[in-house]
């Protein structure tokens, strides 16, 4: 499939295994949610089970890496990689961004090795471990436009008011400083799924619709 970028190369003689995957891009106060584990900074989320969609994926990685709830919302844009070394060998990392929020914590994460932080925006698009999620970051600080807390209004508002999750090709309305700024939003590519009913996924069986 092709997406928006594609970082490295496959090496020859190594058989790469498709791994598709959703993402999440949670600001608040100009801080955005990272996973930090004893090998860097990742974006909250991973690899789709079988028939699962990219929001299903968020909630259920949300809790099982954070130990709290999720709401994918905005679909931001695609990478790929390659990436040689990987606890499931050779993979080619295709991975798909929504911005969205975090709930409070509601459950202990079942990876221990995984720690929920804030990070500055901005030092996160230098430091994630993979290039193509500083990709990501660096792609939501150029879409925005904003500063963190503009776009943690934005995301609260949505949440607050129960407004479904833009995942199909509809008028995005960005709520900033108290006035609406009508936006132009992708079409997620887990398009046309009924969201549940209550503003985050509370967990990995309600995330699944």
């Amino acid at each position: 499939m092709k997406t928006d970028r594609t970082f490295g190369a496959p090496e020859p003689g190594k058989a790469y295994r498709s791994r598709e995957g959703a993402y999440l891009l949670a600001v608040q106060d100009g801080l955005l949610a990272v996973a930090d584990t004893p090998s860097g900074w990742f974006l909250p989320g991973g690899g789709t089970d079988p028939g699962e969609s990219h929001e299903a994926c968020i909630c259920r990685e949300c809790l099982e890496e954070l130990g709290c709830p999720a709401r994918a919302g905005q679909y931001m844009g695609c990478a790929d990689g390659y990436l040689g070394q990987t606890d499931f060998g050779p993979i080619h990392a295709i991975q798909f961004y929504y911005t969205g929020a975090l709930g409070t914590k509601s459950q202990e994460p079942i990876e221990p090795d995984h720690t929920f932080i804030w990070v500055p925006v901005e030092e996160a698009a230098q430091k994630m471990k993979l290039e193509m999620q500083r990709w990501a970051v660096q792609k939501l600080l150029e879409k925005t436009g904003q500063t963190g807390e503009q776009w943690d209004l934005y995301t609260q508002d949505r949440v607050l008011t129960g407004e479904p999750p833009c995942r199909r090709a509809a008028t995005i309305w960005w709520y900033i400083s108290g006035s609406a700024i009508q936006r132009g939003s992708s079409s997620s590519p887990s398009a046309g799924r009924t969201g549940p009913p209550s503003p985050f996924c509370g967990n990995a069986q309600a995330a699944r619709w």
